[in-house]
């Protein structure tokens, strides 16, 4: 995959809050596919939150080797907070919103 396709996916996925899956190949040369939910897209780098790490995660796109948008759609930050050890969505008035 070239990576004009890599950064259209990618952008796409952020803007329509769409889960992206993508095989990523880290510095040594190992391949991970990972789930993630990109938030952030600068300079060869998208920010994400990384379903397999549990965390935000700093990805560079020419080590993005396959990018596939899934239909699972995550919602926006600040939307969620963590309560222990699950999810708490906010509703929009309520403490904390």
């Amino acid at each position: 995959m070239d990576q004009g396709e890599v950064l259209r996916i990618v952008r796409a996925s952020m803007e329509a809050r769409l889960v992206l899956r993508i095989l990523y190949r880290s510095g040594d040369g190992n391949a991970t596919r990972r789930d993630i939910e990109v938030r952030d897209l600068q300079r060869g780098h998208c920010r994400a939150w990384c379903h397999l790490r549990h965390d935000m995660r700093t990805f560079r796109l020419d080590r993005i080797v396959e990018a596939t948008m899934l239909r699972d759609a995550f919602m926006p930050d600040g939307v969620w907070n963590r309560v222990g050890d699950g999810w708490l969505a906010e509703a929009e008035g309520s403490p904390g919103a």
